[in-house]
């Protein structure tokens, strides 16, 4: 396996606003929304000439190709497009690989990497999308997708519900939710709005917080097969569970807690997506 001896930028996570009064911070500037795509977090460079393909957490490399089914096919697609070498090495590629995850989107749109964001290492800053857009078209970068913004300006509440609740533009179905980018401030801020069923976390009485919900374990689930491969234990997919939540609300649980929560969702999962346990049998 060859040493890449540059640090590893992660894209980062994006705050989830799960209430009408949360909803409120998001209304006070100017943003760009964006319909959420359901697939792998993914990243291009470029450093001493050579590409560099990323998944959400480290470089695809050696045998960490092998570990996930859509790794390899990321990486051949990208060795595939010799317009990525244009990219400059103080840039980095954020996208989704279309597919293989929640949402099971129309046929067209599978294998295919969406744009997500453009990150310029100088400043540490994400160009404005559509500054991202012409910078990558100028350069020559093809071979990629853009994701069309829903709206540009200062959105009020009853906006967002009606983006929120209109069909996908990538399937025949409801969208997994709205991503919202603040990218005048600084720090540049983030958030995403989800659909039902999509919630990583959900509002209780009194303001109370539960971040146990089958959506968490859905991302944790993914998040540990494509870090660990198919050889999953599961309270190897319980620590993933507790550093994610941990990372989110700033509160450890006790791991005998998160199994209480996150069981029923456990044989929920496994029947409806029992070929990825089938595949798993440490699982």
């Amino acid at each position: 396996m060859s040493y890449i001896n540059i640090p590893f930028v992660k894209y980062g996570s994006i705050e989830e606003i799960i209430s009408n009064k949360a909803i409120k911070k998001v209304l006070q500037s100017d943003v760009e929304i964006f319909e959420k795509i359901d697939g792998g977090n993914c990243q291009v460079r470029k450093h001493q000439g050579k590409l560099l393909a990323g998944s959400k957490a480290n470089f695809l490399t050696g045998p960490v190709l092998d570990k996930v089914e859509w790794f390899s096919i990321f990486n051949g697609w990208m060795h595939s497009n010799p317009s990525l070498y244009s990219l400059p090495e103080d840039i980095i590629l954020f996208g989704e690989w279309g597919g293989h995850h929640t949402i099971q989107y129309d046929r067209k749109n599978i294998d295919r990497f969406f744009v997500i964001d453009v990150l310029d290492l100088n400043d540490k800053r994400f160009m404005p999308y559509a500054a991202g857009q012409s910078f990558l078209q100028s350069a020559g970068i093809m071979d990629v997708d853009f994701v069309k913004p829903l709206f540009r300006g200062k959105p009020d509440q009853s906006l967002l519900v009606d983006l929120l609740i209109s069909p996908s533009a990538y399937y025949s179905g409801r969208k997994e939710g709205l991503v919202i980018k603040d990218y005048q401030l600084d720090p540049q801020k983030f958030y995403k709005i989800l659909n039902a069923g999509f919630k990583e976390k959900r509002e209780k009485l009194f303001g109370k917080i539960d971040p146990f919900t089958e959506a968490r374990f859905r991302k944790n689930l993914l998040a540990a097969l494509e870090e660990t491969g198919m050889c999953l234990k599961v309270d190897q997919l319980y620590e993933f569970v507790k550093q994610d939540v941990l990372n989110e609300t700033g509160k450890e649980y006790d791991l005998d807690y998160i199994r209480k929560k996150m069981l029923p969702y456990l044989s929920k999962v496994a029947e409806r997506e029992g070929l990825i346990f089938k595949q798993n049998p440490k699982l």
